[in-house]
Protein backbone atom coordinates (compact mmCIF):
# COMPACT_ATOMS: atom_id res chain seq x y z
CA UNK A 1 0.00 0.00 0.00
CA UNK A 2 2.69 2.52 0.44
CA UNK A 3 4.64 1.81 -2.04
CA UNK A 4 1.66 1.96 -4.32
CA UNK A 5 0.91 5.34 -2.87
CA UNK A 6 4.09 6.47 -4.00
CA UNK A 7 3.97 4.32 -7.69
CA UNK A 8 0.69 6.19 -8.31
CA UNK A 9 2.59 9.74 -8.41
CA UNK A 10 5.55 8.34 -10.31
CA UNK A 11 7.78 8.28 -6.97
CA UNK A 12 10.30 5.62 -5.68
CA UNK A 13 11.68 5.54 -2.53
CA UNK A 14 13.97 3.52 -0.10
CA UNK A 15 12.52 0.81 2.26
CA UNK A 16 14.69 -0.33 4.83
CA UNK A 17 14.07 -4.24 6.13
CA UNK A 18 14.89 -5.76 9.56
CA UNK A 19 17.12 -8.40 9.05
CA UNK A 20 15.40 -11.75 9.88
CA UNK A 21 15.69 -14.59 12.45
CA UNK A 22 17.45 -12.03 14.94
CA UNK A 23 17.71 -12.60 18.83
CA UNK A 24 14.71 -11.59 20.25
CA UNK A 25 14.66 -7.43 21.43
CA UNK A 26 12.54 -5.40 23.21
CA UNK A 27 11.18 -4.12 20.27
CA UNK A 28 10.68 -7.57 19.04
CA UNK A 29 11.33 -6.27 15.80
CA UNK A 30 12.66 -9.22 14.03
CA UNK A 31 10.53 -12.41 14.85
CA UNK A 32 9.65 -13.38 11.31
CA UNK A 33 11.48 -14.84 8.77
CA UNK A 34 11.63 -14.03 4.48
CA UNK A 35 9.16 -16.96 4.52
CA UNK A 36 6.25 -15.25 6.55
CA UNK A 37 3.31 -14.43 4.45
CA UNK A 38 0.71 -11.76 4.91
CA UNK A 39 -2.62 -12.66 6.48
CA UNK A 40 -4.82 -11.45 3.33
CA UNK A 41 -5.02 -12.76 -0.45
CA UNK A 42 -3.15 -13.45 -2.18
CA UNK A 43 -0.68 -14.81 0.12
CA UNK A 44 2.44 -13.74 -1.06
CA UNK A 45 5.97 -14.04 1.32
CA UNK A 46 8.00 -11.66 2.52
CA UNK A 47 11.01 -12.24 -0.08
CA UNK A 48 8.84 -11.84 -2.76
CA UNK A 49 7.20 -8.77 -1.64
CA UNK A 50 10.55 -7.11 -1.39
CA UNK A 51 11.67 -8.46 -4.98
CA UNK A 52 8.28 -7.32 -6.30
CA UNK A 53 9.52 -3.85 -5.13
CA UNK A 54 12.75 -3.84 -6.45
CA UNK A 55 11.63 -5.21 -10.00
CA UNK A 56 8.91 -1.64 -9.64
CA UNK A 57 12.18 0.24 -9.31
CA UNK A 58 12.27 0.62 -5.08
CA UNK A 59 15.57 0.46 -3.50
CA UNK A 60 16.33 -2.30 -0.37
CA UNK A 61 18.12 -1.74 2.17
CA UNK A 62 18.71 -3.16 5.55
CA UNK A 63 17.70 -1.68 9.20
CA UNK A 64 20.29 -2.10 11.83
CA UNK A 65 19.19 -2.16 15.58
CA UNK A 66 20.13 -2.39 18.73
CA UNK A 67 19.60 -6.60 18.62
CA UNK A 68 23.25 -6.54 16.88
CA UNK A 69 24.53 -6.05 20.14
CA UNK A 70 27.20 -4.04 18.54
CA UNK A 71 29.07 -7.70 17.72
CA UNK A 72 31.14 -7.30 14.27
CA UNK A 73 29.27 -10.93 13.89
CA UNK A 74 25.38 -10.06 14.03
CA UNK A 75 26.40 -6.83 11.94
CA UNK A 76 27.41 -8.89 8.99
CA UNK A 77 24.62 -11.25 9.31
CA UNK A 78 22.05 -8.87 9.24
CA UNK A 79 23.54 -7.11 5.78
CA UNK A 80 24.48 -10.88 4.54
CA UNK A 81 20.59 -12.05 5.17
CA UNK A 82 19.14 -9.34 3.29
CA UNK A 83 22.05 -9.61 0.24
CA UNK A 84 21.22 -12.82 -0.22
CA UNK A 85 17.61 -13.54 0.15
CA UNK A 86 16.98 -10.92 -2.69
CA UNK A 87 20.14 -10.98 -4.59
CA UNK A 88 21.06 -8.07 -4.19
CA UNK A 89 23.96 -5.46 -2.68
CA UNK A 90 23.23 -3.24 -0.11
CA UNK A 91 23.88 0.27 -1.24
CA UNK A 92 22.00 1.90 1.37
CA UNK A 93 21.70 1.61 5.45
CA UNK A 94 19.60 2.49 8.37
CA UNK A 95 20.08 1.79 11.64
CA UNK A 96 20.04 3.21 15.19
CA UNK A 97 23.67 2.11 16.01
CA UNK A 98 25.22 5.56 14.68
CA UNK A 99 23.60 7.33 17.78
CA UNK A 100 26.24 5.77 20.28
CA UNK A 101 29.44 5.12 17.98
CA UNK A 102 29.72 7.24 15.38
CA UNK A 103 33.56 6.10 14.48
CA UNK A 104 32.89 2.60 14.71
CA UNK A 105 30.02 2.41 11.84
CA UNK A 106 31.33 4.76 9.37
CA UNK A 107 34.21 2.53 9.21
CA UNK A 108 31.61 -0.65 9.16
CA UNK A 109 29.82 1.08 5.90
CA UNK A 110 33.28 2.01 4.24
CA UNK A 111 34.74 -1.78 4.74
CA UNK A 112 30.91 -2.85 3.45
CA UNK A 113 31.24 -0.26 0.37
CA UNK A 114 27.66 1.21 1.13
CA UNK A 115 27.23 4.09 -0.16
CA UNK A 116 24.27 6.05 1.44
CA UNK A 117 23.29 6.40 4.92
CA UNK A 118 20.17 8.06 6.41
CA UNK A 119 20.87 8.13 10.40
CA UNK A 120 21.41 11.47 10.77
CA UNK A 121 17.65 12.61 12.15
CA UNK A 122 16.46 15.43 13.70
CA UNK A 123 12.78 17.40 13.27
CA UNK A 124 13.98 20.07 11.07
CA UNK A 125 17.42 21.56 10.08
CA UNK A 126 18.66 21.07 13.46
CA UNK A 127 21.71 19.30 12.15
CA UNK A 128 22.69 22.27 10.07
CA UNK A 129 22.14 21.58 6.79
CA UNK A 130 19.84 20.64 4.44
CA UNK A 131 22.23 18.98 1.83
CA UNK A 132 24.04 15.64 1.92
CA UNK A 133 27.36 15.23 2.80
CA UNK A 134 29.91 13.05 2.63
CA UNK A 135 30.95 11.01 5.78
CA UNK A 136 34.03 11.05 7.90
CA UNK A 137 35.09 7.52 5.89
CA UNK A 138 35.19 9.67 2.91
CA UNK A 139 32.53 7.38 1.12
CA UNK A 140 29.58 7.64 1.86
CA UNK A 141 27.21 10.09 1.64
CA UNK A 142 24.76 10.82 4.65
CA UNK A 143 21.55 12.24 4.18
CA UNK A 144 20.20 14.44 7.37
CA UNK A 145 16.76 12.66 7.69
CA UNK A 146 14.47 16.04 8.82
CA UNK A 147 10.82 14.62 9.38
CA UNK A 148 11.13 11.42 11.26
CA UNK A 149 7.52 10.24 11.83
CA UNK A 150 7.84 9.00 15.08
CA UNK A 151 9.26 12.03 16.32
CA UNK A 152 6.51 13.82 14.73
CA UNK A 153 3.40 11.91 15.60
CA UNK A 154 4.16 9.85 18.98
CA UNK A 155 2.76 11.20 22.38
CA UNK A 156 6.13 11.26 24.18
CA UNK A 157 7.38 13.34 21.39
CA UNK A 158 5.82 16.23 19.60
CA UNK A 159 2.20 14.58 19.39
CA UNK A 160 1.07 16.42 16.53
CA UNK A 161 -1.97 16.16 14.97
CA UNK A 162 -2.63 15.18 11.42
CA UNK A 163 -3.03 18.65 10.32
CA UNK A 164 -0.37 19.86 12.71
CA UNK A 165 2.13 17.95 10.83
CA UNK A 166 1.14 18.65 7.45
CA UNK A 167 2.15 22.15 8.94
CA UNK A 168 5.08 20.97 9.71
CA UNK A 169 6.10 19.65 6.26
CA UNK A 170 4.96 22.60 4.69
CA UNK A 171 7.09 24.94 6.55
CA UNK A 172 10.01 22.77 5.84
CA UNK A 173 9.30 22.73 2.43
CA UNK A 174 9.14 26.85 2.08
CA UNK A 175 12.72 26.60 3.42
CA UNK A 176 13.80 23.82 1.11
CA UNK A 177 12.64 25.98 -2.04
CA UNK A 178 13.76 29.16 -0.69
CA UNK A 179 17.07 27.69 0.57
CA UNK A 180 17.77 24.63 -1.77
CA UNK A 181 19.08 21.40 -0.34
CA UNK A 182 16.57 18.01 0.26
CA UNK A 183 14.72 16.50 2.64
CA UNK A 184 14.43 13.05 3.56
CA UNK A 185 11.47 11.33 5.12
CA UNK A 186 10.98 8.61 7.27
CA UNK A 187 8.07 6.96 7.68
CA UNK A 188 7.50 3.22 9.70
CA UNK A 189 4.32 1.32 7.53
CA UNK A 190 4.08 -0.90 10.73
CA UNK A 191 2.87 1.23 14.02
CA UNK A 192 5.36 0.30 16.57
CA UNK A 193 3.82 1.68 19.40
CA UNK A 194 0.33 1.50 20.82
CA UNK A 195 -2.51 3.69 19.03
CA UNK A 196 -2.91 5.50 22.22
CA UNK A 197 0.47 6.74 21.55
CA UNK A 198 -0.81 9.26 18.55
CA UNK A 199 -3.27 11.56 17.60
CA UNK A 200 -3.90 10.07 14.26
CA UNK A 201 -5.14 6.89 13.30
CA UNK A 202 -4.18 6.67 9.86
CA UNK A 203 -0.58 7.26 9.05
CA UNK A 204 -1.09 5.92 5.36
CA UNK A 205 -3.42 8.83 4.83
CA UNK A 206 -1.16 11.26 6.29
CA UNK A 207 1.43 10.17 4.07
CA UNK A 208 -0.75 10.06 1.07
CA UNK A 209 -1.17 13.96 1.81
CA UNK A 210 2.14 14.49 2.39
CA UNK A 211 3.13 13.09 -1.42
CA UNK A 212 0.61 14.79 -2.89
CA UNK A 213 1.77 18.33 -1.50
CA UNK A 214 5.41 17.63 -2.69
CA UNK A 215 3.64 16.57 -6.38
CA UNK A 216 1.49 19.86 -6.04
CA UNK A 217 4.73 21.82 -5.60
CA UNK A 218 6.44 20.58 -8.56
CA UNK A 219 9.45 19.12 -5.91
CA UNK A 220 11.82 15.98 -7.28
CA UNK A 221 11.78 12.97 -5.46
CA UNK A 222 15.28 11.11 -6.07
CA UNK A 223 16.77 8.02 -5.58
CA UNK A 224 19.67 8.50 -3.52
CA UNK A 225 22.28 7.67 -6.67
CA UNK A 226 20.38 10.10 -8.41
CA UNK A 227 20.11 12.71 -5.41
CA UNK A 228 23.96 12.18 -5.33
CA UNK A 229 24.25 12.77 -8.70
CA UNK A 230 21.73 16.28 -8.24
CA UNK A 231 23.95 17.56 -4.97
CA UNK A 232 27.12 16.38 -5.47
CA UNK A 233 29.84 19.07 -4.65
CA UNK A 234 33.80 19.40 -5.04
CA UNK A 235 35.32 19.62 -1.46
CA UNK A 236 39.10 19.98 -0.91
CA UNK A 237 40.31 18.49 1.99
CA UNK A 238 43.80 18.98 3.34
CA UNK A 239 46.10 16.94 5.40
CA UNK A 240 42.91 14.30 5.85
Amino acid sequence: DWARAEEELGFRSVFFVFAPDRARTFRDDARYTFDDRNAVRPKITLAAALKRLIDKGFLIGPHLSRSSGYVREEIDREFDSVCGELKSTVTATRNHWLWIRYSDWYQILLERQVDFDFNQVSVGYAKGTSFPYLSTNHHTMVFPTVYPDDAILAKNRLFLSEEQALELLSSQLDSLQEYGGCIALSFHPARDTPASNFRITNKLRLYRRILAEIHRREIPVYLPAEGRDVFSREVACDGW
